[in-house]
């Protein structure tokens, strides 16, 4: 099992890109991936899978990264 520890901050980011995106769209899935990269904190990126007038794509954002340590 992974374990993903996630503050309000992050879950209030994924949460209000989520809403931004299904206002035109049409978002399936999000995947979140966090790294530890050296033992100071860890980056978080969020991948959406999203439908948009019978296109799909995929939208990749950082949502937190070594700026935010």
């Amino acid at each position: 099992m992974n374990k993903i520890n996630l503050n309000r901050r992050e879950i209030e980011r994924v949460y209000e890109l989520f809403n931004q995106m299904n206002e035109s769209g049409d978002i399936g899935s999000v995947i979140l991936i966090q790294e530890d990269t050296n033992g100071i904190g860890s980056s978080l990126t969020a991948t959406f899978y999203v439908t948009h007038k019978h296109e799909e794509g995929e939208f990749t954002v950082d949502i937190t990264n070594e700026k935010d340590w």
